[in-house]
């Protein structure tokens, strides 16, 4: 006879596959629905099949790399013979690896173009999860494995990065600025479905099979997706019949032609750099990584230890739901609130989230009840993959112009893994010490209260780097009343400037994008 425990763990999980997918298709629709630039119905409809297939090929992606944290738990340490702290420098390796490889990889996907670079990601990272998972069936034991998990995640990460690079890339070029918040939500629907994937299916999977399946079953899915990026997935415009969307650099005032963007990395760094706002992204991206990761990474180990359930409980079910609600959510809100209500800027939405970021990390810290937890862990979800989604994708498409995005997403990418790793080392030190030392009130697990407190100054750090930023206006900004006013009229100028982002576009009409 079914318990009333297992009845609603059914219903937890029933609900958020439904509540997924309901989500997934509901981006779908908006990004179809939604024309401000006049395109013609053929070119909307191949954008959205064009940037869902290699949303699907990044949410998989998402599945072969957050599997290492979906099954960071006792059991597994236990399987592999390593600590609590040794499993968190396995988790450091790959973040530290995958933040240089964006880095140096940005430039890459800039040359070889976007379609190359979500198969590179897919194929390499596909295949190499496979080799994990039967690796791990032989049940290699002890410390002194450390050095190849290390090298093995590694490896990993840095075919991961060819992928998410190539996601962002992919709506500078088929994507005005006035309709990027709006994609940058999608986006985060699909950052969401990566949760998904990455944390409720591989924590379905360890509960009911063995856990080296977290590995093999990600990495056939990823080989699927490359083969699915080879026949559908085209990178700009014009390699699928339709005229280009060319944009005038900000700074240079020059018109910039898709087929002309390879510049040098030097060329291309110093474009990018010298932004004062890459200058105030860049700190924010290091404290995001710290928060994001640290949230993702240690609510499983905190609800087991600190609420004493197991790893199959409809508690951990529900917040594992709900992150994954939250991500998208939240990147699908602040996208279309800072195409809509804040007319294309992105720094006040980023603000709001990022305070809201700090209130949701406070109250996990202070959380009695693991009911109350899961929803708060949900609710952290909503603030940190909106922040996530507007800078990191939106603002570097902006600022960055389509030739430069790879570079840009790269760098700033590259920063937030590195605050991720940081955490990775320095929190599970906090939870060890302060579960072992600290003991106030006769309660055992000061550690975590003291993990979540050590989160909370880098978020404020980060909301306090977007003031330099937030009120200030581009120079035409106080000239521009309504979405339609903000593009020059053909009569007026043969190119049309963009004036809230300092990003100005032109569309070519012959057989035309615009009626």
């Amino acid at each position: 006879m079914l318990s009333v425990n297992s009845v609603f763990q059914t219903g937890v999980k029933a609900t958020v596959f439904v509540l997924v997918f309901a989500i997934v298709a509901m981006a779908v629709g908006i990004d179809l629905s939604r024309n401000v630039m006049g395109h013609k119905r053929k070119f909307i409809f191949f954008r959205t099949f064009n940037w869902l297939t290699m949303g699907m090929s990044y949410a998989c992606l998402f599945f072969a790399r957050y599997n290492w944290s979906a099954i960071n738990i006792a059991p597994v340490h236990a399987a592999l013979d390593i600590s609590k702290s040794q499993y968190g420098t396995i988790i450091t390796a790959g973040l530290w690896s995958y933040a240089l490889a964006a880095i140096v990889n940005g430039s890459v996907v800039d040359k070889i173009g976007v379609r190359k670079g979500i198969m590179i990601g897919c194929f390499g990272s596909g295949a190499l999860n496979v080799i994990i998972g039967i690796m791990f069936f032989f049940h290699p034991k002890g410390p002194y494995w450390l050095p190849l998990y290390w090298v093995l995640v590694s490896i990993n990460n840095i075919f991961q990065s060819f992928g998410s690079l190539a996601i962002v890339k992919i709506g500078a070029y088929w994507y005005h600025v006035r309709e990027r918040g709006v994609y940058s939500g999608c986006f985060g629907v699909i950052v969401g479905f990566g949760f998904f994937l990455a944390f409720n299916v591989n924590q379905m999977i360890s509960a009911y099979i063995p856990w080296q399946w977290c590995f093999i079953i990600p990495g056939a899915a990823n080989l699927v997706m490359a083969t699915a990026d080879y026949f559908i997935v085209r990178a700009t415009p014009e390699d699928a019949g339709f005229p280009a969307i060319e944009e005038v650099d900000a700074k240079t005032g020059e018109k910039v032609h898709h087929e002309a963007t390879g510049q040098s990395f030097v060329v291309s760094l110093k474009h990018v750099v010298t932004q004062k706002i890459f200058l105030v992204l860049a700190p924010l991206e290091f404290c995001l990584g710290w928060c994001r990761d640290g949230v993702l990474t240690w609510y499983t180990g905190m609800m087991l230890d600190v609420f004493n359930i197991n790893k199959s409980s409809a508690q951990l079910q529900l917040a594992s739901g709900i992150v994954t609600i939250g991500a998208m959510f939240g990147s699908l809100g602040a996208g279309v609130i800072s195409d809509t209500l804040f007319k294309s800027r992105r720094p006040p939405v980023a603000f709001i989230f990022m305070a809201g970021l700090i209130v949701s990390i406070f109250l996990i810290m202070i959380c009695p009840e693991v009911w109350i937890m899961a929803f708060l862990v949900g609710i952290s979800s909503i603030f940190f993959s909106a922040v996530h989604g507007i800078t990191l994708s939106t603002c570097a498409m902006d600022f960055a112009g389509s030739g430069s995005t790879g570079l840009a997403v790269g760098l700033l990418d590259g920063i937030q893994k590195f605050g991720s790793g940081f955490q990775a080392i320095i929190l599970p030190e906090i939870i060890k010490y302060g579960n072992k030392y600290v003991k106030v009130f006769h309660y055992e697990h000061w550690g975590y209260r003291l993990y979540a407190a050590a989160m909370i100054p880098m978020a404020i750090i980060g909301t306090l780097c977007l003031l330099s930023i937030l009120f200030k206006k581009p120079p035409t900004a106080s000239q521009i009343g309504d979405e339609e006013e903000a593009l020059l009229t053909a009569t007026d100028a043969e190119e049309g400037e963009l004036l809230d982002s300092g990003v100005a576009y032109h569309e070519e009409s012959n057989d035309g994008l615009l009626e």
